[in-house]
């Protein structure tokens, strides 16, 4: 029979407490400082980086944000109250550690473009102006003293007629109120031009002669379709 001592008293066993991370213990002590000292962290700066489609009185609305504190700054909110303005297609917002505010705006796609001064400017597809282009982009609008309505139906305009004929529009022009005259180009064609006048409603004569058009027939070089009832054409080459 083999002898074992007898066993050793739980209560005299030395007893290990776990390691507390020391972490926890750091930042438990140093949160009440933090929460102490955060508002005094406030927006020391903004940087906008603009584009034409963002209205000077939204970049300063953007510089007021100086000296807000960053408890109070909401990014997401500011983004989406720069984002809606028409020109704009997107926007980025970003705020670092050192206390600068970024606004940085995307000027929305150009669909034409129209003259400013010296100089050839893009057209969104809501009518407002975006950046400056290098020169014209088709179709160029003219003549529309840069009015965001009136460039937003111009445009609308041409892109029904566009769809309709199967052809691109080079030019529009306003005529009577409501109204276009657009100078437009066959794919299959690139030296055939066709100056067709239109209203902002497609008339029973723009149906026919789109029909006409699309089998092949009529290769007119001016065409007036402003009637219900007649489809004026002339120059037939």
């Amino acid at each position: 029979m083999t002898l074992h001592p007898p066993p050793f008293p739980d209560r005299l066993r030395h007893r290990l407490d776990p390691p507390r991370p020391r972490l926890r213990v750091i930042l438990s002590a140093l949160l009440p400082g933090l929460l102490l000292l955060l508002p005094l962290w406030r927006v020391h700066s903004v940087e906008v980086i603009s584009c034409q489609g963002l209205p000077e009185s939204a970049v300063a609305s953007c510089l007021t944000m100086i000296d807000t504190p960053v408890i109070l700054l909401n990014l997401d909110y500011f983004r989406r109250q720069t984002d809606t303005w028409p020109g704009v297609r997107s926007a980025d917002v970003a705020f670092d550690l050192g206390g600068t505010l970024t606004v940085k705006a995307h000027p929305a796609a150009a669909q034409a473009s129209t003259a400013v001064a010296n100089s050839w400017h893009g057209v969104t597809k809501d009518g407002y102006l975006s950046g400056r282009l290098d020169g014209p982009k088709a179709p160029v609008l003219y003549g529309f003293a840069h009015d965001p309505d009136k460039l937003k139906t111009a445009l609308a305009i041409v892109r029904r007629v566009e769809t309709a004929f199967g052809a691109n529009a080079i030019s529009a022009r306003p005529l009577l109120p409501g109204s276009l005259e657009l100078e437009l180009q066959l794919p299959s064609e690139s030296d055939h031009k066709i100056l067709a006048r239109v209203g902002r409603e497609a008339t029973a004569s723009e149906v026919w002669w789109c029909q006409q058009m699309n089998r092949g027939d009529g290769p007119w070089s001016h065409v007036d379709l402003l009637y219900e009832d007649r489809v004026i054409i002339g120059g037939a080459l």
